[in-house]
């Protein structure tokens, strides 16, 4: 249950009813993708990107440090979407969880699958 309500990351692009969207999204990792909107955990309360805000997207490889002592880093796939307040990245586990999430952005505009082996 949540406490607090969704805050937009766009203040230009707001939902009616984000709320009712959130009830209605599917869980994709961390992440909760609707038919509208994208929804990233933050704290207090989700944020959420309406796709109305969304100018471009795309799906590469995010090189994650492991702050370890040698120096290691980690490749996980991660999903890229612009919008006109900045960019952000969704990390994923698995390449099949950034396809899944890019289906529900397939209407909207941009470079698809950018991962090079």
């Amino acid at each position: 249950m949540k406490l607090f309500k969704c805050r937009p990351l766009s203040p230009d692009h707001l939902l009616p009813d984000p709320e009712q969207s959130f009830r209605s999204s599917v869980r994709i990792s961390q992440y909760r993708i609707s038919s509208d909107a994208v929804f990233l955990p933050g704290f207090p309360s989700w944020n959420y990107l309406p796709f109305s805000a969304i100018t471009d997207w795309e799906i590469r490889n995010k090189t994650i440090p492991t702050h370890g002592c040698c120096g290691l880093t980690l490749q996980a796939p991660a999903l890229l979407l612009r919008y006109d307040g900045g960019q952000t990245y969704l990390t994923l586990d698995k390449l099949e969880q950034a396809e899944q999430a890019a289906e529900f952005l397939k209407d909207i505009p941009g470079k698809g699958m950018c991962i090079t082996a």
